[in-house]
This record gives C-alpha cells, structure tokens and sequence, in this order.
C-alpha cells in the first residue's frame, strides 16, 4: 500500500518532466494497468499451474528451484492478481523479510478487497513486524460485521502475545516508554495475557524487575481494574499472589490469597484455581484434600489413539512389571478383590511384555539403535508402544489408569511425624542458610516411616511414567496427596522456621525406581526443580540395597539461575551430566541411600540420583519421597537479595500512574499514540531471556 502510494507520486512529476513524447509512449502500458485493475481476468490455466507449482515450493519446501524464477515472472505480469500477490508475501516470508511479506499481504487485499481470507495472513504479518497499531485496527475493521467472535478473539491474542514479547525486549532496551504504552494496551484489549508463563508480567516476576511487578501489582489489584471480568480478576489476583510471594512479602501475598478464595465462593463456575493459595496460607490439609478430589472428578485416562506420541503417552517396560506385580501384591494381602478385569489386565500385560521381548531381540541381532545409545540396554525404554501391534496397544491402554486401591491413605491428623527432640534445629537451619547440603538421619517417627512405606506399596497412583526407568506419583497429575504428608510439612515448618518463613509447600510426589540391573537407564539424570527448598526422603528398608555406599543423591555445584529461561531445558530426561558438562569434580555433596535420610538442599542446584544396585523385586524398589517449598525465582528475588538497579529506575518509578491513565483514556487514541515506529527499532535486540551456560555457586 505504500509502495504503491509512493511510486504513483514519482510516476505524475516525471511524465511531466519528459513531456508529451513520454505521456504517448508510456499511455499504451497505462491503459493495459488500468484495465487489468479494473477489470481483472482469471489466470489462464497454466499460469495457475505455475502459481500452484509455487505455493507447494514456498510453503512444503517441494519443488525445483527454478520455480522461483517462474513465479517472480508471473508476479510481473499481474502486479494486481490478490493470489499471486498473496504467494509472495509466503515468499516473502519464508525467506525472512518481513516487511516484504506486509506489503505483499496488503497488495493482495487491494487486489480483492471482499476476500477475507486475504487479510488474517495480513494480520499475522502486521503482527510479526511490530506493526500492532495497524494489526489490531485490522482486526476491528474485519470482525466488526461479522460473527465469527472467536476467530477475531484468536489474532486479538496472537498480537497481544507478540506485543507482550515486544514490551520485554523494550525493556531490555532501556525503553521504558515504548513498554508501557504497549502494556497499556494490552491491559486494554487482553489483560489475561500479561499473566500468562510467557506473559510480560509473570516474565517479570520471573527476572526480578520489581518495579514493573510492583507497579502491576498495585495496578491489578486496585478498585478500578477489579470491575473487569471476573475471570480476568481471579487471574491478575493469582499472578499477584504468586508475586507477592516471591518477593517476600508473605503477609501481602496471603492478604491476596484470601481475596481469591472468597472471589472463588462468590463465583463458582468461574473455575478459579484455590490450591495454591490454600498452600501459602499453609492450609496442606484442605489443599491436599482438593488434589484428591480433582483426579477422583477427572481421572486420568490413556488415549489408545495417540498413544504412539512418545511425548505425551509414555509405556515403559517398568510400568507393566511394576502394575503386574503390585496386583498381585494387593491380591495376595486381601487388600483387593479378585476380578476377571483383574485377570485380563495381568494377562494382557503379560502378553504385551512378550511381544516386547520378541520384537527387542528381533531388532538387536538386526543392529537396530534404540533411543539413547549410550546406556547399553536390553531394550529401547522409549520405543515400547511401536513394540505392539494396534490391537494390544488398545487391550493394554483400556486398563492403565483403571483404579485399583486409588489413595489409599489414612487420615492423619496433629499426631507428630518428626523426631524434634533428636536434632539441634538452629544448627540445621544456619547450615542450610550457609548454603551446605544437609542431611539428617531417623527424622520420621517409626509409625510414619512405615505408614509411607505401606502408601508406596499399596496405593495405585504410580500413574506418571517416566523414561528414565522410575514412575511418579505426583500431587497434581495423580492426586497422590496423603494426609500424612501434610502433617509432616507443617511440623517441618514448625521446627525450621528461618527456612520455612518465605517458603511454603508448593508440590510433591514420589518416585519409584527400577531394579533391574541389566538396564542401565534407571535414575533420575542431573536436573533442577522449579522450587526454592527441596528436600527428599527415602522409605525402602536398607536390607533390599545390594550397596551401601550409592543409591542415594548426588548434588552438584552448579545451580540453575533465575534467567536460565526454560526450566525444561534443566529438567528433562534428554539432558544430563554430560548435556551440563559435569564430571566428579563439580560435585557438591554425594549422599549414600538410608532409609529415612533425609535431604535438604536449594533447589536450584542440579542433583540426580546415585547408582541404584537394589535387590530385583517389587518390595524393594527404591522409593523416595520429595516435598518442593517456595517459587525458585525468590531465592535471588526476595527483599533480602541484593537487587542491581536499573539506570531507568526512577522512570520505571512513574509507571503505574502511566498505566492508571487507560481508565479513562480513548482505546483507539491510545493505539494510534502506541510508537509504532519507537517500538520497531526493538525488535531486534537480542532475546532478554536468553539461557545463559549453568554458572558455578
């Protein structure tokens, strides 16, 4: 559209300048334009051959090159065509030049302006060079005569999104302006997508700008912007919550909570999520209680059609002995009832184990490599569905995740979990406040060692499949939420209060670890969790260790720190000691397995477990338990923490009275007044979150 504007305005001057010769020879070429624009033909047959030709180059990668040629030919010779002008914005595109692909785009709505499925392209390429103000006008003008709400709520979002990323790389720029009159009308349009994980305000709080997130939260949380959606609210509160935390200010933060509990009473429906802040007003037991139910409501269940997607449907050898034998565990102690479906889960697993080892030997006397060549297993432990043909992939995923004996917890109430008489607590916690890796001895009381010990052999939410050789029974996938566990993170709290004061129980779960010798894959490789304590604890009784001198935790001096991006990157059965480059001599702290050890540590440090050797058998599998207090970003974000300030601080200062001014400013001014062009000039400054190399503590 500019370009057509500016080369007409060169085209009169200079037909001027050559004279009447000139305006004759060019009036021919003129008139064949004019008549193509107003009175546009189809393309031939062939034509359209070249344009398909090109579309499959372009966008699949499939064809010869010499196509390109073909079609930059064709695009001469129909400079007004809306298809061939919107192939070459998919040019355009592909090759990286996005401004060309916007002009493009907008060449092709001129070309047939009723089309409308020539404008969402025009949109998300609006979108991608920065260019919200006319993005977000575009999607006005298109969706505001039709119904289709929520396909204009969709590209609403997709640019709020990118305009997000754009006020976080404004910041690291140093722009403050140019972010907040972004953020002004994101809170306008889309406020929900500030908060979300990739949102400008959660990434704040993730990377300690604690002036935007203090400015957000007295924003958010304020009388004008509370009269927004309800749904809106809930979501701003709990991101305040979550922030408040971090930073320390706990009595703030649990003033929030309440707020977002009694905003869940009023409003139901609304869907509000309440355990997180029943957990930081250290209410276990009632949040616990709401894990349990939410998977007893909404049970897991396998998907026999995609089951294949090694990504999301993980089956493992493990899984099938481990569920085989716990059946028949429960069977043989009267805790269940026998069953003919108890009958055909353990035969069909059986068999599904068969087939397995027929077609694993197959494929190593063929050389076949499996998934982590490295580890010189029996058999790939990623690969176990292909193993099964579609009719036991079906028979095997129509049991898993069937209730058996689901929680089988005792109701546990104030009756004490921990020998406080048997530890100087002020020593522990000044040790685990310098930084050391702590690690205490006989801290259950007999009675709750053996209750966790009965929960990992009696309860079937071992539902959460790991490669690694080992299942989970975690918190929130499995609702594995014993009341005994609740207890025991209050009496923690109790005599470690130095530690515990910021940090409430945020997750838990339990592991449980192959003993097969021969496959060497079983353990949890070097990783880090999302938490600012960790502590872990270990209930199999030591007769079933075949080596007293592993099978624990190993700890390593090196920590994942608060800019270290994507914490799947450090916690990922992919990555490793060898992906982090750890060797020996990074170790920390290597804590040989006892029964009911307990280890205590900053939960940013990388650790993984210690070579398993147990005894083969379904009573001694290694069973650890790990209980995660506090958000990992308030350890370096709290109001302790020496914080280095901004050059821009005192301007950042003044942003919450700029974002206020929305409440009553005009939506349309307010984007037209966006900086489009000062918010550009940023779109290329490399990543504010990039993820940094592990650093040494």
């Amino acid at each position: 559209m500019r370009v057509i504007r500016k080369a007409w305005g060169m085209t009169f001057p200079l037909l001027a300048a050559l004279g009447p010769i000139a305006c004759a020879a060019f009036a021919g070429g003129l008139s064949d334009l004019l008549a193509d624009a107003f009175n546009p033909k189809p393309l031939p047959l062939v034509e359209k051959e070249i344009l398909n030709a090109a579309h499959n180059l372009y966008v699949n990668g499939e064809g010869s090159p010499s196509l390109d040629m073909e079609f930059l030919r064709l695009q001469e010779r129909y400079p007004f065509d809306a298809s061939v002008n919107s192939l070459a914005a998919a040019r355009a595109s592909v090759r990286g030049d996005i401004d060309g692909a916007v002009r493009a785009a907008e060449n092709a709505v001129l070309g047939n302006t009723f089309e409308p499925a020539l404008r969402l392209p025009l949109i998300q390429y609006l979108t991608g060079a920065n260019q919200f103000p006319v993005a977000i006008a575009l999607i006005d003008a298109h969706f505001a005569a039709t119904s289709d709400q929520q396909m204009a709520t969709s590209q609403m979002t997709e640019v709020l999104k990118k305009m997000n990323q754009a006020a976080i790389v404004a910041v690291q720029a140093g722009n403050i302006t140019a972010a907040v009159r972004l953020i002004k009308v994101i809170v306008q349009r889309g406020p929900q997508t500030l908060f979300q994980s990739d949102g400008f305000a959660s990434q704040a709080v993730t990377h300690c700008n604690v002036d935007f997130v203090e400015s957000l939260v007295n924003m958010v949380t304020e009388d004008t912007y509370m009269r927004g959606s309800v749904a809106n609210k809930a979501q701003a509160i709990a991101w305040a919550v979550r922030a408040k935390a971090i930073l320390g200010d706990m009595e703030i933060a649990r003033s929030h909570a309440s707020s977002l509990l009694a905003l869940s009473h009023e409003h139901p429906s609304v869907g509000v999520d309440i355990i997180t802040p029943l957990q930081l007003l250290r209410r276990y037991h009632e949040a616990f209680a709401r894990h349990r139910m939410t998977v007893q409501e909404n049970p897991k269940k396998y998907d026999a059609s995609t089951v294949m997607n090694q990504g999301t449907q993980l089956l493992t050898i493990f899984k099938l002995e481990h569920d085989i034998d716990q059946t028949r565990y429960l069977l043989d102690h009267g805790i269940i009832t026998p069953s003919p479906r108890l009958d055909n889960m353990i035969e069909t697993y059986e068999e599904a184990l068969q087939s397995i080892e027929m077609k694993c030997a197959i494929e190593q006397s063929n050389g076949v490599p499996h998934s982590i060549p490295d580890d010189g297993l029996d058999c790939d432990p990623f690969a176990t569905w292909r193993y099964l043909s579609p009719t036991m992939r079906n028979r095997v995923a129509k049991h898993l995740f069937t209730p058996v004996n689901q929680h089988a917890f005792k109701d546990w109430g104030a009756t004490p979990t921990v020998n406080l008489a048997n530890f100087d607590w002020d020593d522990v916690q000044n040790r685990y406040l310098k930084g050391e890796v702590v690690v205490l001895d006989d801290v259950l009381v007999p009675e709750v060692l053996e209750e966790l010990y009965r929960i990992g052999l009696e309860s079937t939410d071992w539902n959460t499949v790991k490669g690694g050789g080992y299942l989970g029974a975690m918190h929130i996938a499995d609702g594995f939420a014993p009341p005994i566990i609740a207890q025991l993170a209050h009496d923690l709290e109790s005599a470690m209060p130095r530690i515990f004061a910021r940090h409430s129980l945020l997750m838990f779960w339990g592991f449980k670890h192959d003993t097969t010798l021969s496959r060497a894959y079983h353990g949890i490789r070097a990783h880090a969790d999302t938490a600012a304590v960790n502590l872990n604890f270990w209930v199999t009784p030591d007769e079933y260790n075949l080596n007293p001198e592993n099978g624990g935790l190993i700890v390593y001096n090196r920590s994942m720190g608060r800019q270290d991006a994507n914490f799947h990157d450090y916690n990922s059965f992919s990555v490793g000691e060898k992906s982090f480059g750890l060797t020996d001599k990074d170790i920390l702290a290597r804590v040989p397995y006892r029964r009911n050890r307990f280890v205590m540590f900053t939960s940013s440090y990388l650790h993984a477990t210690d070579k398993v050797e147990f005894k083969k058998g379904f009573k001694a599998c290694r069973i650890n338990y790990t209980l995660l207090f506090g958000f990992v970003e308030s350890i370096s974000c709290g109001k302790t923490s020496t914080l280095q300030k901004s050059p821009v601080e005192q301007e950042a200062a003044n942003v919450q009275a700029v974002i206020r001014q929305h409440h009553t400013g005009d939506v349309q001014a307010v984007i037209r007044g966006s900086g489009e062009e000062d918010i550009k000039q940023y779109s290329n400054v490399p990543p504010l979150f990039a993820t940094p190399p592990p650093r040494t503590v």
